[in-house]
């Protein structure tokens, strides 16, 4: 059932309407090793190389603060760029 942001999301968006600092807003503990900041780092894989690992740590952490959740988010760029590249080549190849 649709009805709002996920509880990671929901406790980060409280910590900043309190006024805590970002890089603490995010869920801590064992609940915090969730895909939410996997999925928040997507984007990234678009940014020109290289993206540091803090800032993919930094983005992760939003509102997943958790090593499990980061490990998850690091493989997500490079993932995201070699499948473009495999597109690219493929695509490539059909304009020749």
């Amino acid at each position: 059932m649709p009805g709002g942001p996920a509880d990671s999301s929901l406790q980060a968006l409280q910590g900043l309407a309190a006024s805590g600092h970002w890089s603490q807003a995010g869920r801590g503990g064992e609940y915090a090793a969730g895909n939410g900041g996997a999925m928040r780092v997507a984007p990234l894989a678009f940014v020109q190389p290289p993206v540091e690992r803090r800032l993919i740590e930094d983005v992760c952490s939003l509102t997943h603060r958790h090593p499990e959740s980061y490990a998850g988010a690091l493989a997500v760029v490079p993932g995201i760029r070699a499948w473009l590249q495999a597109v690219i080549a493929r695509f490539s190849q059909c304009w020749q």
